[in-house]
């Protein structure tokens, strides 16, 4: 990179700096609450440890994680720290928001299954098998098919920007219309005790990695389960979706949270026992995303979508560069960095300070 690269880098990163800085006092404002809620020595606590790495610290994010949780530690991330400082420093928001693109899927990761594309929009520009076409030849191809999903290719996550449809309809040709990038793909049959968590969406697997160190160790940190509602076609969190942890042999655990209205359940709302269901091939799973994640160097924290169909075989369906859900993980797993010593080495690195 020559030198006027370099300048640019520097006041990019100073500008996304400020801008980091004053949404995270937005975010405080949003999230304010009693914070009475907390037993005050251990309020007193998790205060000391945080005002070292961050001026503005309130407390109400962890006062939250209490009132669901029951119990809280210094450990827990503050979500918004965690959206405006860890994730931003690790990844380089403005340079992988050009690399964020499902139609590009296949060429960053062609040796994993992924649903199989029956077109792509890309910068304005229709393709079926790589080739230019008009949008008619896209409105003949989708004759053949009884349902099909539609997603925004860019800047998408969590279900958001997923639409599925029987045909080529007014409600298609608007959302066609709006979006310069978009991929059509066939629907597939999941897998009958992924089904069990709510049949009627494609229910997925979030894991979250993480490249450690120099060394390029890639780290798995946290797994969930996603499912929508019942008749609910998507797994999306933000609009009632449902989430549920993993423990390391890969079984559900016990407790199910609904972040859009802060309830959690010990049974599940779509109905039917889960308690003793176990994911189906997750340590390949888990594995297949540290070795993705080691193919993919442009970000140092990941999630990872899978899906895993009627064949038994994983299925990768999306891959998060930024806003990660850090709440899932921590709510149904605990603090994503498990030990003093390793969030230590976080924050020493992504604020360049050292604790007291």
């Amino acid at each position: 990179m020559g030198r006027l690269g370099i300048i640019a880098d520097k006041i990019e990163y100073k500008i996304n700096d400020i801008r980091n800085k004053r949404l995270y006092k937005y975010e405080q404002k949003l999230k304010k609450c009693s914070l009475k809620a907390m037993p005050k020595a251990q309020f007193k606590e998790i205060k000391k440890f945080w005002k070292q790495y961050d001026k503005h610290f309130k407390g109400y994010e962890h006062v939250q994680y209490y009132k669901m949780l029951g119990s809280v530690n210094k450990l827990f991330l503050p979500d918004s720290f965690f959206y405006c400082y860890i994730d931003y420093f690790y990844n380089n928001w403005n340079r992988l928001k050009s690399l964020d693109n499902k139609c590009l899927y296949d060429l960053y990761f062609p040796n994993v299954k992924q649903p199989e594309t029956i077109a792509k929009k890309i910068n304005g520009y229709w393709y079926i098998d790589k080739k230019i076409v008009g949008f008619q030849l896209v409105e003949k191809e989708l004759e053949s098919y009884s349902e099909f999903v539609v997603k925004i290719a860019c800047e998408s996550a969590g279900g958001n920007g997923v639409k599925f449809y029987r045909k080529v309809d007014s409600s298609f040709m608007e959302f066609e219309k709006n979006h310069k990038d978009l991929i059509i793909q066939k629907t597939f049959t999941q897998s009958p005790i992924l089904a069990r968590l709510n049949e009627s969406s494609i229910n997925t697997i979030r894991i979250m990695t993480f490249c450690k160190d120099e060394k390029e160790q890639i780290k798995f940190l946290s797994a969930v389960a996603r499912f929508g509602v019942k008749g609910g076609r998507t797994d999306n969190a933000s609009t009632g979706g449902l989430v549920v942890g993993i423990d390391e042999e890969g079984f559900v655990k016990k407790t199910i949270y609904r972040l859009a209205t802060s309830e959690k359940f010990t049974q599940n709302p779509n109905g039917g026992e889960y308690e003793d269901i176990k994911i189906p091939r997750f340590k390949d799973m888990v594995k297949l995303a540290i070795d993705l994640h080691s193919s993919f160097q442009f970000a140092r924290i990941i999630s990872w979508d899978f899906a895993v169909d009627d064949q038994n075989d994983i299925v990768l369906i999306e891959a998060n560069f930024y806003y990660e859900e850090v709440r899932f993980h921590q709510l149904c797993n605990g603090p994503l960095f498990k030990s003093e010593e390793e969030l230590l080495q976080v924050l020493n690195e992504v604020t360049g300070k050292k604790t007291k």
